[in-house]
């Protein structure tokens, strides 16, 4: 039965602590009531924080999202903030796990409702901006402009009614001075990170807080620049496995991203920077023209994981987050709902104990407590996924693969609901476990789990090795710090690509790093030479500017190559492949670019020759012809340099990688000449033995001639070049100057080299033999294994046991050796023995084959997905019937058994 003795009537008094949305808008929804009902009322709120200062004087420590549901109501209920205040617009998610980005999109778009960021303060400590942009005061004006008092004093205290008919009391003042006031109805709106919990509990009404945990929040500067480029309107979210946190996001506001990190225990600094060093996140920020500021707005705010018991009493009832907020998600929208029930509770039903049970209580317990248990069990199952790699690449893959395919555009609805919170928990789980998408779902699922149990049984591997990286960082091998010190033997694609690569992570990462390049040659002068052929091919455009965020120095392009013609002894064949354009460059003139390059970036470079090293477990030391110089790691990027290379042999247990040799020429005609060779490459597969392969290269104003063998030598070149294929191809007045040309002799690796890497050294590039058979692509896997290197060495370590992330990151390529070397057997085989020219002639006819031979020549592939790709029985019994023929030719005593078998097979075949 009502109690009309604590209704609200004319004159009754509301006092509301805590000027945030809580409080705002139940002052709102009140106001708009009482208005309705013709009832006159006074509301005043208590805030004593001043929502116009920058950082934590008048922050309330929320990432600010402003959800589509709450998009909606305020602009319904005449609350939609004014455009200064909007810091975003939300179009999408990003969803970061370590194996890879998913962009989650809006399943159901729609114009009338948005997703928006705001500032619950004016903005981050060290923001400039001049006009007011905070969430809260707009708010707080608001409600004032409704006719409701607002009051900077500090509540003290509180003072409940000890019987129904008397009024409640509230205790405030600054400094020192005491004021009461009595009133009808107190609210409490004070959230999570206040005092005044402990003195609500205190009052002995059953009131128990909510459980919390401390969230961590930081406020990084972007820029203007980058924060339009580098974010956009997307909300990035994390799920990377990191033990302590089980929640991460970047929400973009302004010229900033709002760093939220939430666990299951609480949080503190060193949680941030453990999660802003991860590499998966390192990746994620501005490239170019931006580092981490050595100064950020940080806070520390409680988040609920559990809901209030009892937030009332006769005349009194707690909203917003002290009371019962939704899991994880949604702290303004859920102030929202629980204002406007309270309000309607209080006109309705009274402000009596009972009367807040039943109208306020209870409904908001069944629509957000209950729901909640629900949320802790989706982002405990998100969890749980995410830090086992192997069922989180799982689902990462079906994701992947289209999203227009029914089970991931299921699965991306999923994650939409579960980031956005725009679907009740309760129901997004039932989405989870509907028997439709784990069905489809199955095979993945089945793959995943085992994967990951197999994993798991052999021995937490994973763990171990963490365990011993830790006690190597404590030794002083773990990632790069301040004030230490890189040399890098060697300025080629290499060591440039590695001196670079580190400079920007130190910047980046506001780390004052020494990094010293020494490179014995000086690539500005005309009388250096490199014995490169120099062909660039893709995608080193892309490693240039993407990955070491240089341009790619069109200028340097001597010829543009679209394809390739390869011959044989008596037969050749134009390649080319789907668009892909290599280039022909000075490699003295693009090593002078790197080198300048890498100087710009800040890297000292010495051109000098390394003549000795020490490397020992406490330090290395670096002796060249100009001086010595202490460092904490080296780096070989020397290629095959005997002298380097013995160096290292000496300090280290490093071996040379096995290699092949090659003799290189450069011829200059006419030109008229160079304009009728045209600008593809010849590549010859010549019969003469103790010649792999060899090459002629235009580039402008002259040809580049090589030739390769294990033993080859000047005589093997002039062999070379009185084949009659090769004579063919050069010009008429070669002949007449062939005695005078220049021959220069280098190697290149076939296999990689043994201890590549120890404690305090690793080798990249030629140096470390990591290279495709043939030599395809050396200058971009030069290039990645610089970049790997420097990644290695800032995020996981610079000792033995981090290096294994680097050379396991090239398995891709160390795996394809052993196919290399099937192909390059069976070429050389062929070639020596007469058989290639009859497969020039089948690659005429089939093309299957002429783009194996395209892929091989350029690299464009790996020899096994060329292998695999190329192989059919069609070709097959083609490549048979070749064999026969031959082996005919080669044994004609033995034709009586061979044609009747030829004759079968070639029946087969018709």
């Amino acid at each position: 039965m009502k109690d009309r003795d604590i209704f609200l009537k004319d004159g009754s008094k509301i006092a509301i602590i805590g000027g945030g949305p809580a409080g705002c808008f139940f002052a709102h929804f009140a106001s708009k009531i009482a208005r309705e009902r013709g009832i006159k009322i006074d509301i005043t709120i208590f805030e004593g924080k001043d929502f116009c200062q920058k950082g934590p004087r008048g922050c309330n420590m929320c990432a600010g999202v402003i959800s589509e549901k709450l998009y909606g109501e305020l602009k319904e209920n005449g609350m939609f903030p004014p455009a200064r205040c909007i810091q975003k617009e939300i179009e999408d998610y990003y969803f970061q796990t370590q194996d890879g980005c998913i962009e989650v999109r809006n399943p159901n778009p729609s114009l009338d409702k948005k997703i928006i960021t705001v500032y619950r303060g004016d903005g981050p400590m060290f923001s400039q901006q001049s006009e007011s942009i905070s969430f809260d005061n707009f708010l707080l004006r608001h409600v004032e402009s409704m006719g409701v008092n607002i009051s900077s004093d500090i509540v003290s205290d509180i003072v409940l009614p000890s019987n129904k008919k008397e009024q409640a009391k509230v205790v405030f003042g600054k400094r020192g001075s005491r004021e009461e006031i009595n009133v009808d109805l107190v609210v409490g709106a004070f959230g999570l990170n206040t005092g005044m919990l402990e003195k609500i509990k205190r009052l002995g009404f059953g009131y128990i807080p909510p459980r919390t945990v401390r969230a961590c929040q930081a406020e990084i500067y972007i820029g203007n620049n980058n924060g339009s480029n580098y974010l956009d309107n997307k909300i990035r979210v994390f799920s990377l496995g990191i033990k302590a946190i089980t929640y991460a996001s970047f929400t973009p506001r302004g010229d900033y991203i709002t760093v939220t990190l939430v666990g299951k225990t609480d949080l503190n600094k060193d949680h941030l920077v453990e999660f802003l060093n991860h590499p998966v996140v390192r990746r994620t920020f501005p490239e170019e023209g931006w580092k981490m500021p050595k100064n950020y707005c940080i806070c520390f705010p409680k988040v609920q994981t559990t809901q209030a018991r009892q937030p009332f009493a006769d005349r009194f009832v707690i909203l917003g987050s002290a009371g019962i907020s939704r899991y994880y998600k949604h702290g303004i929208e859920s102030a929202f709902i629980t204002s406007r029930m309270a309000a309607n509770s209080v006109f309705e039903f009274g402000v009596s104990k009972w009367a807040f049970c039943r109208g306020y209580y209870k409904p908001v317990k069944k629509l957000l407590g209950s729901d909640n248990s629900y949320g802790r069990k989706v982002f405990s199952l998100n969890d749980y996924i995410t830090s086992r790699r192997r069922i989180s690449s799982g689902y990462l893959s079906v994701l992947k693969s289209g999203k227009e395919i029914p089970v991931a555009k299921m699965q991306l609805e999923v994650l939409w609901n579960m980031f956005t919170g725009n679907m009740p928990f309760k129901k997004l789980f039932l989405k989870v476990f509907d028997p439709i998408l784990q069905f489809r779902l199955l095979p993945v699922t089945v793959t995943a789990w085992t994967k990951q149990a197999v994993e798991s049984t052999v021995g937490g591997r994973k763990l171990r090795r963490a365990g011993r990286l830790k006690l190597l960082a404590n030794k002083g091998l773990g990632p790069l710090e301040d004030g230490q010190t890189v040399v890098v033997i060697g300025g080629g694609p290499g060591g440039a690509s590695c001196a670079i690569t580190l400079s920007r992570l130190a910047k980046r990462r506001n780390i004052d790093l020494n990094i010293v390049l020494y490179e014995g040659k000086d690539f500005g002068k005309d009388e250096q030479f490199n014995p490169c052929v120099g062909v660039l091919s893709p995608p080193i455009e892309e490693i240039l500017e993407r990955d070491l965020g240089i341009p790619f120095p069109r200028n340097l392009i001597l010829e543009k190559i679209p394809g390739y013609y390869l011959h044989s002894d008596d037969e050749d064949i134009k390649l080319e492949g789907d668009g892909e354009i290599s280039c022909a460059v000075h490699r003295i003139l693009f090593d002078n670019y790197l080198i300048h390059c890498a100087k710009d970036a800040g890297v000292k470079v010495i051109h000098a020759r390394v003549t000795n090293i020490d490397v020992e477990p406490s330090g290395v030391m670096v002796y060249s012809e100009r001086d010595n110089r202490r460092a904490d790691v080296v780096v070989g990027a020397f290629g095959l340099d005997e002298g380097a290379c013995k160096v290292f042999e000496t300090a280290t247990r490093y071996q040379t990688a096995p290699y092949m040799s090659t003799i290189l020429t450069k011829f200059y005609p006419e030109k008229e000449e160079m304009e009728k060779f045209g600008n593809c490459i010849h590549a010859f597969l010549p019969s003469l033995r103790g010649i792999e392969f060899g090459a002629i290269t235009p580039k402008i104003d002259h040809l580049d001639i090589n030739i390769a063998g294990s033993k080859v030598n000047w005589r093997w070149m002039d062999n070379f070049l009185l084949m009659p294929q090769v004579t063919k191809v050069l010009p008429s007045n070669f002949a007449m100057q062939r005695h005078e040309l220049f021959y220069s002799r280098w190697q290149f690796p076939t296999a990689p080299a043994k201890n590549l890497f120890g404690d305090r050294y690793v080798t990249v590039g030629d140096a470390a033999g990591i290279i495709r058979a043939f030599k395809g692509k050396g200058v971009n896997t030069a290039c990645i294994t610089g970049i790997k290197a420097a990644q290695v060495m800032m995020d996981v370590g610079i000792s033995k046991e981090a290096f294994k992330d680097y050379y396991n990151s090239f398995s891709y390529i160390t795996g394809d050796l052993p196919y290399g070397r099937i192909i390059r057997m069976l070429t050389t085989f062929s070639s020596h023995f007469g058989l290639f020219s009859p497969m020039i002639q089948l690659a005429k006819e089939d093309k299957k084959l002429r783009t194996a031979f395209f892929n091989s020549v350029a690299g464009s592939k790996m020899f096994k997905n060329i292998i695999f790709e190329t192989i059919s029985l069609q070709l097959s019994w083609k490549i048979v019937k070749i064999l026969i023929s031959w082996f005919l030719k080669q044994f004609p005593f033995m034709s009586w058994l061979i044609k009747p078998v030829s004759k079968i097979i070639t029946n087969k075949r018709i």
